[in-house]
């Protein structure tokens, strides 16, 4: 590699890959040595253990100390061989693998270290020679792992920095297929978001169109003479009930009179003078009510004011003459004409076209603004991605340097 070169991560991952193999094979023959060495270390001290089992005193010992080494020989003889064991077990020949052999073979020994201390020195005491040629081997088997320890801790020093490179570029591949995928999502969005804005679009002038036509103004004129009707109709009912308003102290003085006719009618007019008058066919009924109230006054069997008895008599014969009947007839032509537009605009599809218009296009912009708020978390996601791509991009082009001594810009997509 030159120095100062820009180098992309595939490149760069292949010249990683390549030293990494080169010093693969380099180690791979190291490592055969040293489990030859340990496959031969372990021979010898299982030679060693067979002739402690097989042991006996050359001179003449306490009978009880002797039971007592023979009964802790046959147990550290099993440990020992369980640890031997441990030590055949078939290994590949590359560094990681290697190294966590050699911590299970450390960890073993230590292990029995630890558990027969106390017996070893009894076997001292009885088995003094067989003993020393164990511990012999024993000590030899634990300097060559310890000098091994060694060598994998100066192998991994060297490959390491490597393994971290690799993990750096996988990161960034990562991270940037990552980004890659979000960007075909947010471009196949955007293609539908582009669609929909087309449809909305499309849409309003669809809306703008049918309410520039003429049916439109003539639909609209429609609605508005309806309102204007209704605003008769309910100026034809206020009317009418001030027109009984006008003789009601007089009806429910009438109304309490002991001979008073049609209670009943009286009460309804008191209580609900619109509809009363409205259910009175040609206000026959008000007709006599008002007659019969006129005689009542005449008669002074209903007492008024003299001052105000001219002008209410005056009142009553405009009802007795029509002038209720000509509000309740004027009420029925304009609800007539109002239930025959009511129909009309009923009839009308320009309502119904312009409501289901207004609500595909609602429909479509809620999804506009569903998929824009999509594309804009996405957008931020790679926008976190991309800042962890370069602070992950400076630790490796650091680490590139450290690892290989080269100063180099890694170039990506």
């Amino acid at each position: 590699m030159k120095e100062n070169a820009s180098m992309g991560l595939d490149e760069l991952s292949a010249s990683v890959d390549e030293k990494l193999q080169k010093h693969t094979e380099q180690f791979g023959h190291e490592l055969e040595g040293f489990y030859s060495q340990i496959k031969s270390g372990t021979d010898r001290m299982q030679e060693k253990v067979k002739i402690l089992e097989k042991a006996a005193p050359t001179e003449r010992v306490d009978f009880r100390l002797l039971k007592i080494a023979e009964s802790n020989r046959d147990e550290s003889v099993r440990k020992l061989n369980i640890m031997l064991r441990e030590f055949r077990k078939p290994v590949s020949i590359d560094l990681d693998s290697f190294a966590e052999f050699h911590n299970s073979c450390t960890s073993s020994l230590n292990s029995v270290n630890e558990k027969l201390a106390r017996h070893f020195s009894t076997f001292e005491e009885i088995f003094r020679h067989e003993t020393t040629m164990l511990m012999s081997e024993y000590k030899s088997l634990y300097k060559l792992l310890a000098d091994i320890e060694e060598n994998l801790r100066n192998k991994k020093i060297v490959v390491d920095p490597l393994h971290e490179i690799k993990n750096y570029i996988e990161t960034m591949d990562n991270l940037l297929n990552d980004i890659g995928q979000n960007d075909k999502v947010i471009e196949n969005l955007n293609s539908e978001l582009e669609a929909m804005k087309i449809k909305s679009d499309s849409l309003k002038k669809e809306i703008l169109n049918l309410v520039s036509g003429k049916e439109w103004d003539s639909f609209q004129n429609m609605l508005g003479e309806g309102e204007s009707l209704d605003k008769e109709i309910k100026d034809a009912e206020g009317k009418m009930a001030q027109t009984i308003a006008s003789v009601d102290r007089e009806l429910k003085k009438y109304y309490h009179l002991p001979d008073s006719r049609g209670k009943n009618f009286v009460e309804f007019y008191l209580k609900d003078p619109v509809a009363a008058s409205l259910s009175d066919k040609n206000q026959a009924g008000m007709k006599d009510i008002m007659s019969n109230v006129e005689a009542a006054i005449v008669g002074k069997k209903i007492i008024i004011n003299e001052k105000k008895e001219e002008k209410l008599l005056n009142r009553i014969g405009e009802i007795k003459g029509g002038s209720l009947e000509l509000l309740v007839k004027r009420h029925e032509a304009l609800q007539n004409k109002r239930i025959e537009l009511g129909s009309r605009l009923e009839e009308n599809e320009l309502k119904k076209v312009k409501h289901a218009l207004e609500y595909e296009s609602a429909a479509v912009n809620s999804n506009i603004s569903e998929v824009e708020e999509r594309i804009g978390k996405l957008k931020g996601v790679n926008g976190q991605k991309r800042d962890e791509i370069g602070r992950i991009k400076g630790m490796l082009e650091k680490s590139v340097k450290t690892a290989l001594n080269q100063d180099i810009t890694i170039t990506h997509a």
